[in-house]
C-alpha cells in the first residue's frame, strides 16, 4: 500500500470548475537529498515525510546544487474532470521523475522525463516536460516529483485540465512562432543588406543572432524534440554551451566592429579580444568536464556590461553611432542579469522572466538593426557630403581657370596643349 502523510488544509490543491490553470508552487513541500540516494519508498515513510518543509517561493530555486529535489503537493478533485497534465514551465531540467498512486492502491505509478530522457520515452511529445495525471472526483491524491541538474535546479508547475490544456497549446506556439518569426525576419532582412554591402558587422549581427536563437530554441525544447531527438544529456549541455558561447564571441566582434573599436579605443579593444579568448577556453573546459556551463552566464553578463562601456567610451567621439547602440544593450544586460540572480538561487517569478527573454531578445537585435541602419544612412550622408564638396571644388577651380588674367594651358604627355582658358 502507498504510504503518505495527510497535508494540512491550506496546503492542499483544490482543483474546481471555475478556474483553468492551477499555479502549484506554492503548495509543494519541498525535500532537499544532497547524496541523490532517496527513493519514492524512503520519501513516503513517516519518519523522513515529516522532513519535507512547505514552499513558499513562486518558481523556486536551488541555485548550483548536486542534490536531488523532492517536492510533493495533494490535490483535491472537486470536478467531474479525470484528465489533468501537470506542466514544467521550461525544458532545462535533466532528470525529473514523477509518482503518483497506483489505481489499485500499490505503489506508484512511475514516469521520466527532462532533456537527459531521449523525446521517444516521455510521457508526452511536448517541448517543456509534461505528465498525464488521472485524479478521480472527490479523492485526496498526493503526487511526488524528483528533480536533479548537473547545474541548477529552477523549475514552476501548472496544472491543467487535459482538454483546456489543447487549447493552451496552440495559443502557445502561436506566441512562440511570432517570437522566433520576428527574429527570423531580422535575420532575412539582414542577410540582403549583407549580400548587397559586403560588410563585416552584418555578417557577425547574424552569426549573433543564430547563436542567441539557438540558446532560446535548446532552452524551449525545441532543439531536442524536433530537431535532435536522440540527444542526450551530454549532447544537450555540450549544445547549450556551445550556442552560448557563439553568442559571447560574435557579439564581441559585432561590438568591436560596430563601434570601430580597434581605431576609436585600441586599448579597450584589447579586453574585447581578450575575452574571446576567455569564452573559448571556458567552452572547451565545458566540454571536457561536463561542468561549468553557468559560468558561461557570468560571462555573458560580463560581455555586456563592456558593450555597454564600449559604447559609453565611443559616445563621446560619435553619439549618433552609440546612442542606439546603448540602449539595445541596457535592456539586454537586464535579462542577463536576471538569469544569473536566478541561478544563484534568488526566487524571482520566472513566468515573467520567460517571457521578458524573448522581448529583451526582440528588443535588442531590432535596435541593433536600426543602429546598423543609420549608420549606412550616416556613411550615405557623408558620401553626398563628400561628392558635393568635390563639385563646389571643381566648380570654383573652372571658375578661376577661365577667369585668370592670364593664359593657362593643360597638355598631354607629349605637350600637346588640350585646353586652354584663351
Amino acid at each position: 500500500m502507498v504510504a503518505t502523510v495527510q497535508a494540512q488544509g491550506d496546503r492542499i490543491l483544490t482543483l474546481t470548475s471555475d478556474q483553468q490553470s492551477y499555479p502549484v508552487d506554492l503548495y509543494l513541500d519541498i525535500l532537499v537529498d544532497p547524496a541523490g540516494t532517496l527513493t519514492i519508498e524512503d520519501v513516503t515513510q513517516p519518519a523522513i515525510a515529516a522532513q519535507f518543509v512547505p514552499n513558499t517561493k513562486r518558481s523556486p530555486g536551488f541555485g548550483i546544487t548536486d542534490a536531488a529535489i523532492w517536492a510533493r503537493f495533494d490535490t483535491l478533485n472537486a470536478t467531474e474532470n479525470l484528465d489533468w497534465r501537470l506542466v514544467f514551465g521550461d525544458a532545462q531540467l535533466a532528470h525529473i521523475d514523477f509518482y503518483y498512486p497506483a489505481a489499485d492502491g500499490n505503489g506508484f505509478v512511475h514516469e521520466r522525463s527532462g532533456y537527459a530522457t531521449p523525446p521517444a520515452e516521455r510521457p508526452s511529445p511536448y517541448p517543456h516536460f509534461v505528465f498525464d495525471l488521472d485524479l478521480e472526483p472527490a479523492a485526496q491524491t498526493p503526487v511526488y516529483l524528483r528533480m536533479q541538474d548537473r547545474f541548477t535546479v529552477q523549475f514552476w508547475l501548472t496544472l491543467w485540465p487535459k482538454a483546456l490544456f489543447a487549447q493552451q497549446d496552440h495559443t502557445y506556439f502561436l506566441w512562440l512562432g511570432l517570437a522566433y518569426g520576428m527574429l527570423g525576419l531580422m535575420a532575412v532582412y539582414n542577410v540582403v543588406v549583407f549580400a548587397l554591402l559586403r560588410k563585416r558587422q552584418y555578417l557577425y549581427y547574424l552569426l549573433f543572432l543564430t547563436g542567441t536563437t539557438l540558446w532560446l530554441a535548446m532552452r524551449d525544447g525545441i532543439v531536442p524534440l524536433y530537431l535532435s531527438p536522440d540527444l542526450l544529456e551530454r549532447g544537450n549541455i555540450a549544445l547549450r554551451s556551445l550556442a552560448s558561447a557563439i553568442t559571447i564571441i560574435f557579439g564581441i566582434l559585432f561590438v568591436r566592429a560596430f563601434l570601430e573599436l580597434p581605431e576609436r579605443v585600441p586599448w579597450f579593444d584589447l579586453i574585447m579580444r581578450s575575452l574571446i579568448g576567455i569564452v573559448i577556453l571556458m567552452l572547451l573546459a565545458v566540454l571536457i568536464m561536463q561542468r561549468g556551463s553557468v559560468l558561461m552566464l557570468v560571462l555573458a553578463l560580463s560581455v555586456i556590461a563592456a558593450a555597454i562601456l564600449g559604447g559609453v567610451l565611443v559616445w563621446r567621439q560619435d553619439r549618433r553611432r552609440a546612442g542606439v547602440f546603448l540602449l539595445a544593450w541596457v535592456s539586454f544586460l537586464v535579462t542577463v542579469a536576471t538569469r544569473n540572480l536566478i541561478t544563484a538561487g534568488l526566487p524571482l517569478d520566472m513566468r515573467i522572466i520567460s517571457l521578458w527573454e524573448y522581448l529583451s531578445r526582440i528588443l535588442l537585435f531590432g535596435l541593433l538593426s536600426v543602429a546598423l541602419a543609420d549608420q549606412i544612412n550616416v556613411l550615405r550622408r557623408r558620401s553626398q557630403e563628400a561628392e558635393e564638396a568635390s563639385r563646389t571644388s571643381e566648380d570654383r577651380f573652372r571658375s578661376l581657370f577661365e577667369h585668370a588674367p592670364i593664359g593657362i594651358g593643360i597638355s598631354d604627355a607629349n605637350g600637346v596643349i588640350e585646353q586652354a582658358n584663351t
